[in-house]
């Protein structure tokens, strides 16, 4: 049953991604958003690097201030959702391919593009300095202050 929810979850984020923004409503939903947000970051910090090696040292410094800042949420987030996975590899190998597969389609889309180096290091950047958080503090109050079923 929990790795139903946590496969419903993740399918639900990614569904969301591709219509657009949607607050998660409760915890286990805000455990999806963050793990597909690190997630993808580590994915999208390798491609860009890859890319734009002059900007990787950069990315890299605003990558880890940003994991710093968000620590507290990301380490409930990923608690959680590795009691929810309980050990099951097919679900996390499907919940990656998913990831990276809106990876993927992120670089198809700037790849050749002029502005592609200014969105790696805004992408980044923007994260280093609190933007996810003033966007969307209804999740760290749920990440860092509530726990499943409350």
């Amino acid at each position: 049953m929990r790795i139903g929810l946590l496969a419903a979850g993740l399918l639900a984020c990614a569904a969301a991604q591709a219509q657009g923004p949607r607050e998660p409503e409760n915890f286990d939903q805000a455990v999806g958003w963050m793990y597909q947000k690190v997630e993808a970051a580590e994915q999208l910090a390798s491609g860009c690097a890859k890319r734009f090696p002059d900007i990787s040292d950069e990315i890299e410094a605003d990558r880890a201030r940003w994991l710093a800042a968000d620590a507290r949420a990301i380490a409930s987030a990923y608690a959680r959702f590795n009691e929810l996975l309980g050990g099951d590899l097919e679900t996390l190998g499907k919940a990656r391919a998913m990831i990276a597969e809106g990876v993927r389609k992120q670089f198809e889309a700037i790849d050749g593009n002029p502005g592609a180096e200014a969105f790696c290091s805004e992408w980044f950047e923007t994260r280093a300095n609190g933007d996810l958080r003033a966007r969307h503090p209804r999740i760290y109050e749920l990440l860092e202050n509530e726990r499943p079923g409350e």
